[in-house]
């Protein structure tokens, strides 16, 4: 597992020590069907959704978890104050297994 304890100082830029680079932010969020996900904006035109691989086996050298790019929906410029947050409904498309709340380990 990735060891995480230096995040402060990549949050700052400074990924000198730890060899990081922060790349973007993803917020937690639930789709309709209750599934967990995270997603973020890599940039202005492209969305970023990572689910569990509901289709996993034990055993198998599947992943445990499945990125998702697409192309960000134009969005109404926000107001100052005003966090630039994802929209779950964006979800709709990810796979049909539940993903129980544990199981993302961010």
């Amino acid at each position: 597992m990735l060891d995480t304890s230096s995040s402060q100082e990549s949050n700052k830029g400074d990924s000198s020590k730890s060899g990081l680079i922060r790349v973007m932010g993803l917020w937690e969020g639930t789709n309709k069907r209750g599934q967990k996900y995270l997603s973020g904006n890599l940039n202005a035109g492209t969305r970023v959704m990572v689910f569990r691989n509901g289709f996993k086996t034990e055993g198998s050298r599947e992943p445990d978890y499945i990125l998702y790019v697409s192309q960000s929906q134009p969005r109404p410029q926000s107001g100052p104050g005003q966090a630039d947050s994802p929209a779950p409904e964006q979800a709709a498309h990810a796979p049909a297994q539940p993903v129980p709340e544990d199981d993302i380990p961010f």
